[in-house]
């Protein structure tokens, strides 16, 4: 609360970042149409009482989950860390263990978001493999089936042709009238589920809003 009431401050970049990831506006903390933070405005924040204190923001940041509201540029994450990645965090605690300590809790907020936003994209990712291997062993299971079909009914068609020219002489010219059982596919198609069960094909995959994140991912190892 003491550090609020200051007047002048160093490294203005990280209270300015700080601002901007608990979704607070240019225009509200910078002066007149730049992006330079003006402290006179700033601070107040970091005195003000309720919701409008920096700090209750700060205890009701979540850096898990979607993010799907609007987010402009510089509330993004990649602007963010663009804005205080030439900070020195020993230079930061030698001025002001406050700032310091505000510091780190404002680089542990950007660390859990990108870890958290990047973990889910890659678990996306593999739900996508996942299905689309799901959806080609299903294919390659029914043609399998057409396969063992038509070579089933075939060799069934053989054998009615054999029991036919059998009955035929046995019969010696008698006309005796004999009525051949039809193909039963669907007991066919019973039996071979049951030895090759369906692959169930898993929905969709949908991907999370995250309107804070801009920050490319590096390729897993």
């Amino acid at each position: 609360m003491n550090f609020g009431k200051l007047y002048v401050i160093r490294f203005p970049r990280i209270m300015q970042s700080l601002y901007y990831l608990l979704g607070n506006q240019r225009e509200d903390i910078c002066e007149t149409e730049t992006n330079k933070l003006s402290w006179n405005h700033a601070r107040k924040l970091m005195i003000a009482d309720g919701e409008d204190s920096i700090y209750y923001k700060m205890n009701e940041y979540w850096p898990l989950g979607p993010k799907e509201g609007e987010h402009k540029e510089y509330q993004k994450l990649k602007f963010i860390q663009s804005n205080i990645d030439q900070i020195n965090e020993e230079d930061v605690d030698e001025y002001s263990m406050t700032l310091g300590k505000i510091y780190r809790w404002l680089l542990m907020a950007l660390e859990l978001r990108i870890e958290d936003v990047t973990n889910r994209k890659r678990g996306k990712e593999k739900e996508r493999e996942f299905r689309q291997d799901a959806i080609e062993r299903e294919t390659e299971r029914k043609e399998r089936y057409d396969i063992a079909l038509g070579e089933e009914k075939e060799a069934y068609e053989t054998k009615m042709d054999a029991e036919r020219a059998a009955r035929e002489e046995q019969e010696d010219g008698e006309d005796e009238e004999f009525e051949e059982p039809d193909f039963d596919e669907e007991a066919f198609k019973t039996n071979w589920d049951d030895e090759n069960p369906p692959i169930e094909e898993p929905p969709e995959v949908v991907d999370d809003i995250d309107n804070d994140f801009n920050v490319e991912i590096e390729e897993e190892d």
